[in-house]
């Protein structure tokens, strides 16, 4: 469990980047945080594996307080995985294999260790074994994302976090990665999901939604309990998503459709709605 109480932080400007945050992540649940630019989502999930620590407050994983000077950061990041914006950047190493490889090395696992971990990570991101041998610079831009979340998946994190994961890619692209990041959830339920996103479409697939302003923890809640307050998301510099808003221009036409905040969920309740009408009463 990643906890973090009373966590304030700032750059220097003497504005808080964060002010007083307390939030709970609980083990095998999938999390979105969500906020306008400069609201201080980046800034909090690099407190979560120690990358910033926090002037004032505790972060605490396990119930292990990080942000004490004799931390084990090696270990803490072993077990929470972050993964940064465009993190195709981040690739460095002479060959896809070995960018993969290289968090395990630092462990100190032996050769086959490294292997399995390797292809198991490359396996769960869709990522072929055919590319281990090549330069990761010479791979599409969709093939560089996924061996950098193949490097952070091969140090088997109990916590993955990511930063913008579907920033600059086009919407074909961000509905791919959206469903890796499910698959990779459901494949591993034990394990726990944080990612940042501008996209509420994004942000409704997850169980639970922080939201971020001014560097405070404005709401939180499941995303019916986040989507059912369009005036909070609005002084937030939000909006519904998209599909949010089709559907209460429908409930209010008198159409029976359920609440629904993702494309694939929206659809489904609309024929829901529509084959209801067909029936025969």
């Amino acid at each position: 469990m990643l906890k973090l109480d009373g966590v304030s932080f700032s750059y220097g400007s003497g504005v808080p980047a964060l002010d007083d945050i307390s939030i709970d992540i609980e083990n095998g649940k999938m999390y979105a945080v969500i906020g306008r630019t400069g609201s201080g989502k980046s800034t909090l999930i690099r407190h979560f594996n120690g990358l910033l620590r926090p002037q004032r407050g505790r972060v605490l994983v396990d119930g292990e307080n990080i942000s004490k000077k004799n931390t084990d950061m090696k270990s803490v990041r072993s077990r929470i995985g972050l993964v940064f914006q465009y993190p195709e950047q981040q690739l460095f190493a002479e060959t896809v294999f070995d960018d993969i490889a290289f968090g395990p090395r630092n462990l100190g696992l032996d050769g086959g260790e490294i292997e399995k971990r390797v292809k198991e990570a490359a396996a769960a991101v869709s990522l072929s074994e055919e590319l281990f041998g090549k330069s990761p610079f010479s791979l599409s831009g969709g093939e560089k994302r996924r061996t950098a979340l193949a490097g952070v998946l091969a140090m088997k994190p109990q916590t993955l976090v990511l930063d913008e994961p579907s920033a600059g890619l086009d919407p074909g692209a961000r509905r791919e990665l959206s469903k890796l990041i499910a698959k990779i959830h459901d494949e591993n339920p034990e394990n726990t999901i944080v990612f940042v996103s501008h996209s509420m479409e994004e942000a409704a697939s997850a169980e639970h939604i922080f939201v971020l302003g001014g560097g405070r923890l404005i709401a939180e809640g499941t995303p019916d309990e986040i989507f059912l307050q369009p005036e909070l998301l609005r002084d937030a510099g939000l909006s519904l998503p998209r599909s949010a808003e089709l559907i209460m221009k429908l409930q209010k036409r008198g159409i029976p459709v359920r609440s629904a905040y993702t494309p694939e969920t929206a659809a489904s309740e609309i024929a829901k709605s529509l084959e209801k009408e067909r029936l025969p009463r």
